[in-house]
């Protein structure tokens, strides 16, 4: 086919591209929206590939034969299609300036990641200074169903010793004021009280134990 159309005439060529023009214009105007993009996308793509290998000469060739083709076309224009092509330029230059400005301006702000600098460790080891207070050690007194409980879950894990069981860790219970009978609330530094003290002062107390 090279060989072919490399012995062809200028005429024999032109009749030859006004015949290609007027196919594809056929097969164009039968196209669905979704077939004419996808044959945009492909031309644009092997035109990307072409433009790539071109060497500086051919480039700079290729740019003034665009100018001089531009300018033929523009020659016999009318003064209505003229108006009609800069307006369509300027609306291409707006997009591409609004393109390249939000471009720009993702650059230059750098959104943070709030998240990164929550400090969680602190606040961590806090509230679990505070747990330690309400705990249940093991020379407290617990009742029947949570010692039930404790046995019975330590049982099905399959340890077999209920007396030094891990659970007794993780027991926790509120503490109550001896003076008012009431759950105290807060995050406060807990007193203690011997329970010697305690009595010697009963009588200070507004009821009897």
């Amino acid at each position: 086919m090279a060989r072919h159309r490399a012995n062809q005439t200028p005429d024999k060529l032109q009749e030859r591209r006004e015949s290609d023009l007027r196919n594809k214009a056929r097969v164009r105007a039968h196209e669905t929206p979704e077939q004419a993009n996808e044959r945009r996308e492909a031309n644009l793509r092997n035109l990307a590939r072409h433009r790539a290998n071109q060497t500086p000469d051919k480039i700079q060739e290729r740019r003034e034969s665009d100018l001089r083709n531009k300018a033929r076309v523009r020659a016999h224009e009318t003064p209505e299609q003229a108006h009609e092509r800069r307006e369509a330029n300027l609306r291409s230059q707006s997009r591409h300036r609004e393109r390249n400005a939000n471009t720009r301006i993702k650059e230059m702000v750098s959104i943070p990641i709030i998240s990164e600098f929550v400090e969680v460790m602190d606040s961590k080891a806090e509230a679990f200074h505070h747990i330690l207070k309400i705990r249940i050690h093991h020379d407290e007194q617990l009742s029947k169903e949570i010692l039930d409980f404790i046995e019975s879950h330590e049982k099905i894990k399959g340890d077999g010793n209920s007396s030094t069981i891990s659970l007794y860790e993780q027991c926790h219970q509120a503490n109550i004021c001896v003076c008012c009978d009431r759950f105290i609330c807060g995050t406060d530094e807990l007193c203690w009280i011997k329970k010697i003290l305690y009595f010697s002062k009963n009588q200070g107390l507004s009821f009897q134990i």
